[in-house]
């Protein structure tokens, strides 16, 4: 949990400095004067995300597709293997 909040404050301190934050306490006073700035960086960062998000889920759907015909073929390599064996004078595969 206390992961979690520290990225989140990291998070907000790497917008906050993005967007240009000043901060005057005299006669207290907030400004952003790079907001547009700050706001396209976080689209970036967002649109990265789901562009890798879904690459990973593509790799990853793919990877059981294949694991299941690898599978299939050689279970049907040891069905092939089965029938191909010759019965002995007693029953016994030789």
């Amino acid at each position: 949990m206390t992961k979690i909040i520290l990225a989140v404050i990291f998070l907000i301190a790497c917008f906050l400095w993005s967007a240009d934050f000043k901060l005057s306490l005299h006669p207290f006073r907030m400004s952003v004067s790079s907001l547009m700035t700050a706001i396209g960086w976080v689209l970036v960062v967002v649109g990265i995300a789901f562009v890798t998000g879904d690459a990973r889920q593509k790799a990853k759907h793919e990877g059981y597709q294949q694991c299941t015909q690898d599978f299939i073929k050689s279970i049907k390599k040891v069905e092939d293997a089965k029938k191909e064996q010759v019965p002995g004078p007693n029953g016994d595969p030789q």
